[in-house]
């Protein structure tokens, strides 16, 4: 992978298929994520608000890490991760404020709430499929689009900034990008970056931040390129650096 500057993965490039260059370890996390979800079932277990809570925070920290890294070279798979890992953790916590976190479920006194009309229980169940329902229902919309896009016929008939970019087109804008970027004033493009904006770009650049990425930048016949998650921020702040 080195030598070919991440073009070629080797035999096992199946293994990350569908993951962007930089993020090829992704995998790992998402396995770290299901063995803490096991252990926090088994930790707490017979202590249900406990194992909700627990398993609602492990969620929301991997949401918010993949949305900040977006490991997955499609837009909609990104999307569909972190919107499902939004929702079950929106479902869980919900789950644990209603009451429904009982670990010895009682069948038999759910069944005569729901039969003799509860209104507390019947509202606090509706809501609860209504979140499922947004958890499970917009990833399955976002499938059929996806499907949708592979058809020639359909294609043509859907907005430009909904129609899928191919690779030539993908090549195209890469190269004008590039042409447009060499008239860009790289130092006042930095001397206005702020605190986070510096920070991202330093990231972006080699992968480390501050004092770090400066040393690496400094070391002789040294080629530095943005990575493609900085693609979408090229038109909001500007900037390549090559040595």
């Amino acid at each position: 992978m080195v030598a070919s500057g991440c073009r070629d993965g080797g035999a096992f490039s199946f293994l990350t298929e569908g993951l962007r260059c930089s993020s090829i370890h992704w995998s790992i996390y998402t396995a770290a994520r299901d063995v803490s979800l096991n252990l926090c079932i088994t930790i707490f277990a017979g202590r249900g608000v406990q194992q909700l809570l627990a398993c609602s925070g492990i969620l929301a920290f991997y949401s918010l890490a993949t949305f900040q890294q977006m490991p997955f070279e499609a837009l909609s798979l990104n999307f569909v991760e972190v919107w499902t890992s939004a929702g079950l953790m929106a479902f869980l916590n919900f789950t644990a404020a209603f009451g429904f976190q009982g670990s010895a479920m009682n069948l038999k006194a759910l069944s005569e709430s729901t039969l003799s009309g509860d209104i507390d229980y019947n509202s606090r169940a509706m809501w609860l499929v209504s979140i499922l329902i947004l958890s499970v229902g917009v990833p399955i919309l976002l499938m059929v689009f996806e499907v949708a896009c592979m058809a020639p016929a359909i294609v043509p008939m859907m907005p430009r900034w909904l129609q899928p970019v191919s690779k030539d087109e993908l090549s195209a804008h890469k190269a004008k990008a590039r042409e447009w970027l060499r008239n860009i004033d790289l130092g006042h493009v930095v001397a206005s970056m702020d605190n986070v904006e510096l920070r991202r770009f330093l990231f972006s650049v080699n992968g480390s931040p501050y004092c770090e990425a400066l040393e690496k930048a400094a070391k002789p016949r040294r080629r530095l390129t943005l990575q493609n998650s900085t693609l979408a921020q090229v038109s909001q702040r500007s900037y390549l650096i090559e040595s």
